[in-house]
């Protein structure tokens, strides 16, 4: 996901909550060696996180209200902890 770095700054994540892999490939073989509800979890916080980022690359101002309802779902994704 192009822009996460930045974002998990902004918005005070902790590294590993969501593990940014370089490749699908990479990607791919985290998911594998996930349990099933690990990979839900994971799958929720990425689609969380490139929500995000998709509101923040927008060229006009990010929408307030948007941006606290996708923290919202964020938070939820993130409340387990890390995903290992």
């Amino acid at each position: 996901l192009r822009g996460v770095g930045p974002l998990m700054l902004h918005y005070g994540l902790a590294p590993g909550v969501v593990p940014i892999t370089a490749s699908w490939r990479e990607l791919r073989s985290l998911r594998k060696s996930l349990t099933r509800q690990q990979r839900r979890v994971l799958d929720r916080r990425r689609a969380a996180l490139a929500r995000l980022v998709a509101l923040h690359d927008r060229r006009s101002a990010v929408d307030p209200v948007d941006e606290a309802r996708l923290l919202v779902h964020l938070a939820d994704a993130t409340a387990g902890g890390s995903v290992r």
